[in-house]
């Protein structure tokens, strides 16, 4: 095959190995471990939902073993009760 001195050469980029990772944290109403639906999103494409975990009572605890690449930044949405409003934790990465 032979090849044109002005053509241009194209860089084939590899993509971030995605490995299962750990997304962590605590949910909390004044001070006391509560129990909410956590929903986690990958930022960029908002409609797949790649995380659904429940916190643990007493604790607030909660933890979820997600697909992500290192370079990946997620959404977490933490559901309020009636009347409360839900929090929105943007641009968290899973260890």
């Amino acid at each position: 095959m032979a090849t044109h001195a002005a053509a241009r050469q194209v860089a084939a980029f590899k993509a971030a190995k995605l490995r299962y990772r750990t997304l962590s944290g605590t949910v909390t109403k004044a001070g006391t471990g509560v129990v909410r639906r956590v929903l986690i999103y990958k930022v960029g494409d908002p409609e797949t939902l790649r995380g659904d975990v429940t916190s643990t009572d007493g604790t607030g605890a909660f933890s979820a073993t997600i697909k992500a690449g290192s370079n990946d930044r997620f959404r977490v949405v933490c559901l309020g009760e009636p009347g409360e409003n839900s929090e929105i934790f943007e641009d968290v990465s899973a260890g």
